[in-house]
Order: structure tokens, then C-alpha cells, then sequence
């Protein structure tokens, strides 16, 4: 894969940063992930604000993997401000939630996602819906 897509992962959950993590060794997903725990930071990474000024150490993403249930300010808000953003818009976002809720998912779908991924804590069913995102990245490939 080409290492320069990178991915940014909204998640608070420190087991589902590992079994992101883990997955995406398992299926030997190359490009870098990054990962910010909070509706404001995730922002603040993609327009660049603060500290992730600094592109080289945090180059912007071209996929963002945004969970609902964030602390600060939750996913659907996120999400809303990015598709606002005239530099964001276009940005493909992945929902990776537990959330089961239909709301969440119609809201999510009229604010222009590119999937949902439901949350399993089977981390075997984990790494299946994990391959929803390796295609995605193996589309996105120049």
C-alpha cells in the first residue's frame, strides 16, 4: 500500500485503539495510522491547528475513521463541522462506532459518509470489518 495515505482514528476507548492497532498488523495494512482521543483534538489535527501545525509529524490524513461516542464533542459533530470545512469536505470518514442506533446511522449517512463499521468485541469480527478500510485504502492508491 502506499504509505503516503494516512489515516486518522478519532477513538477514546484504549481497547479500540489496541484491536485497531492489532488489525491493522494482522492484515498488514502499511499505510500510518494516527489516532487523537477526542471530537476537538481530531479537529484541531485536520485543519492543522497547535501542535499538528507540524506536517511532517502529523501529515494530514486522507481517510479519518471517527467513532460517535467521543468525549468534547461527539462524532456526529465532528463529522458536521468537516463536511462545513470547504478544505475538509471531501475528506472520506468511516464511522467505526458500537453505536446500533438507526438515528446515528441515518444522521451520519445525510452528512456524507463513506461507511459504518459497527464495533465488535470479537476482535476476529473486529479485523473483518477492518477489511472494509483496507479496500478503501487499496481504491484510494494513486
Amino acid at each position: 500500500m502506499n504509505k503516503k495515505i494516512v489515516v486518522l482514528m478519532a477513538e477514546d476507548n484504549n481497547h479500540d485503539i489496541v484491536a485497531a492497532r492489532r488489525a491493522w498488523e494482522k492484515l498488514e495494512i502499511e499505510n500510518p495510522l494516527f489516532i487523537v482521543s477526542n471530537g476537538e483534538t481530531c479537529l484541531d489535527y485536520l485543519v492543522g491547528k497547535g501542535k499538528f501545525s507540524d506536517t511532517q509529524k502529523y501529515p494530514h490524513p486522507s481517510l479519518l475513521l471517527l467513532d460517535i461516542n467521543l468525549p468534547k464533542m461527539n462524532g456526529l459533530k465532528v463529522l458536521e463541522r468537516v463536511r462545513k470545512n470547504p478544505n475538509l469536505k471531501d475528506l472520506p470518514v468511516v464511522m467505526v462506532t458500537t453505536s446500533k442506533r438507526e438515528e446515528d446511522k441515518a444522521i451520519s449517512s445525510e452528512l456524507g459518509i463513506s461507511g459504518f463499521i459497527i464495533k465488535s468485541l470479537d476482535f476476529d469480527e473486529f479485523v473483518e470489518s477492518m477489511k472494509l478500510v483496507q479496500a478503501m485504502l487499496a481504491e484510494m492508491e494513486p
